[in-house]
């Protein structure tokens, strides 16, 4: 299709199912300006890498991240490593930020263009797609820092800023918190972030996933919270201010189109669908409700 306008960029690894279904969402999206898919992999070995071999619309880059070491696989390089390969490969005006665990909803990524395109003063140096964990929150919503400071977790960036701040820090935090620590250079450069509202995504996140809990662990052995306080500063509890703002108006019913294959899926889309209908109906909520306290009560 020519010079990328857009370079949507995402790390994987051993999640092959999860990945399909979030390129396969980005294909459908209706994007009407030239793009490129960038996907960076950490060396998995759930046939992702033969899987996107295939794929002639994908650059695809592996690095081979973890290694056997007296029975362990140690994490070598961070997270902001990793999505940096894709960065400073992309040649597109707008990059676009996104998890391998996310659904795109349609038209999302060519509102976010047009948003920034609209912006003739250069005043946004990104904007923020709202999103939903799914199974555990029914409503979308954007991560702020204190004084209202808009932060992205997926969303599109000006790759020309991104390179005059010397692209995502990969030195202070092995997993976690990189992309505020950016969001927030971004603010600091004199730039602002927004909401892009018609660009929306599902997160398919589910806390029994095993790389969730030592992804988590390694950001603890890292301390990448406590290097994000010592760069930032914290609020009176000595933690990081960083919120939640919920946009209920952009509620949109679960749909199995959008889930990936796997009966874990399905139990999780199942019991998701059941919360749905039940909250719409009041009498049959309280119902529910009122079963569940008696039978923990008893």
């Amino acid at each position: 299709m020519g010079e990328a306008a857009i370079s949507i960029v995402i790390g994987t690894f051993n999640r092959k199912k999860l990945l399909i279904n979030c390129i396969e969402s980005i294909r459908s999206n209706g994007i009407t300006v030239p793009y490129e898919i960038i996907v960076i992999d950490g060396g998995s070995k759930d046939g992702t890498k033969a899987w996107l071999s295939k794929q002639q619309d994908i650059l695809t880059i592996i690095h081979h991240n973890r290694v056997n070491k007296n029975g362990h696989l140690p994490m070598r390089r961070s997270w902001g490593y990793f999505m940096n390969l894709g960065f400073k490969s992309a040649e597109g005006k707008y990059i676009c930020m996104l998890s391998d665990d996310l659904y795109i909803h349609p038209d999302s990524i060519m509102s976010a263009y047009n948003f920034l395109e609209d912006d003739k003063d250069q005043a946004l140096g990104a904007c923020a797609f709202p999103f939903r964990d799914c199974f555990i929150n029914e409503e979308f919503f954007v991560y702020k820092a204190s004084e209202d400071k808009i932060l992205v977790n997926h969303g599109m960036f000006r790759r020309e800023l991104l390179a005059n701040l010397g692209w995502i820090d990969e030195e202070n935090y092995q997993f976690y918190l990189a992309d505020t620590d950016l969001s927030l250079k971004i603010w600091n450069r004199g730039y602002q972030i927004a909401v892009s509202y018609n660009s929306i995504a599902e997160h398919f996140r589910y806390d029994f996933d095993p790389k969730r809990a030592e992804n988590l662990a390694r950001s603890e052995e890292s301390q990448d919270y406590r290097r994000f306080t010592q760069i930032w500063g914290t609020d009176t509890e000595g933690v990081p201010a960083i919120t939640k703002e919920y946009f209920p108006q952009l509620a949109e019913d679960l749909k199995m189109s959008y889930v990936p294959d796997g009966c874990v899926f399905k139990v999780l889309f199942a019991k998701a669908w059941l919360k749905q209908i039940t909250k719409r109906r009041p009498l049959v909520y309280q119902l529910i409700k009122r079963v569940k306290n008696r039978s923990f009560s008893g």
